[in-house]
């Protein structure tokens, strides 16, 4: 591979790198909240499973609600990582094709303007 080949193909790299780390960082974030997620649905059925009266079942009513909260909180918080991540993202592909236009501007303009004067 000639040398203005692998400098063309350098951002694109770089670009599916980020893709891919992407990709990773999104899907732990997915992955932990599955298995938290799953996880806090066998303590409930647990706790259903351990009622023994009225007052067991008004706490585990009580208790309901404390975790529909929590739950609530960490998709909340999940988002928000997912989409940090998404704008970290975007920052630094348009960073990575700003970078390219500025080095390859100089290459693209020099034909162009010798193109102009020949008309």
């Amino acid at each position: 591979m000639n040398v203005q080949t692998a400098k063309y193909f350098e951002p694109v790299r770089e670009i599916n790198t980020l893709a891919l780390e992407n990709v990773e960082k999104l899907l732990d974030i997915q992955l932990k909240s599955i298995n938290d997620t799953a996880k806090l649905g066998v303590e409930q059925l647990k706790a259903a499973a351990d009622i023994k009266d009225a007052d067991g079942l008004k706490k585990y009513f009580t208790d309901q609600a404390e975790v529909v909260k929590s739950l609530g909180e960490r998709f909340v918080k999940d988002g928000q990582s997912a989409l940090e991540l998404g704008v970290s993202y975007t920052d630094k592909v348009q960073q990575i094709v700003a970078e390219t236009v500025k080095q390859e501007a100089p290459i693209v303009a020099k034909p162009a303007a010798a193109a102009a004067k020949s008309k």
